[in-house]
């Protein structure tokens, strides 16, 4: 994966965590799990798409 797209993967990364965080302070828990939930399946999808084998 080319630098650009890891920065842009870790900025992406970023503002889901600060969204997730900012459910959270509204109290919203329907919205915070569901912000979560979809970090978490992104999280395991980029971890399985770059997995190698050694």
């Amino acid at each position: 994966m080319p630098e650009a797209n890891k920065l842009i993967e870790k900025l992406l990364d970023a503002r889901k965590r600060m969204d997730i965080l900012t459910c959270i302070k509204k109290k919203d828990s329907k919205k915070a799990r569901k912000e979560m939930e979809q970090h978490i399946e992104r999280s395991m999808d980029n971890i399985l798409k770059n997995f190698k084998f050694r």
